[in-house]
């Protein structure tokens, strides 16, 4: 059986492949090691947040904006913080991403 990957490496974040109105909310896919598992939102200031497993739970998510979830964009890539990544780890653990 494979080693796991350390939550560090474990899980990424892209744009989601949506169209997006004017201030309309920016759309995310969280993967696990390539496979769907979430989506994530923010509004357009990235004052307000939202995570959904794929099957279906949703989380509250650490308080403040969206850079108390993800890093980079623009020129630099996309990634999860730290505190994301313990998130994730702590819901598939759990079974909560259930469905893919």
């Amino acid at each position: 059986m494979p080693e796991e990957a350390p939550a560090s490496e474990r899980f990424t974040i892209r744009h989601a492949e949506t169209e997006r109105r004017d201030f309309g909310n920016y759309e995310y896919e969280i993967l696990d090691r390539g496979n769907l598992i979430a989506r994530y939102w923010h509004d357009s200031r990235g004052d307000d947040h939202w995570l959904r497993f794929v099957g279906g739970t949703e989380d509250v998510l650490p308080s403040g904006s969206m850079t108390a979830f993800i890093s980079g964009g623009g020129p630099t890539p996309l990634s999860l913080t730290d505190s994301a990544k313990k998130l994730l780890h702590h819901h598939v653990e759990r079974g909560e991403d259930a469905g893919r």
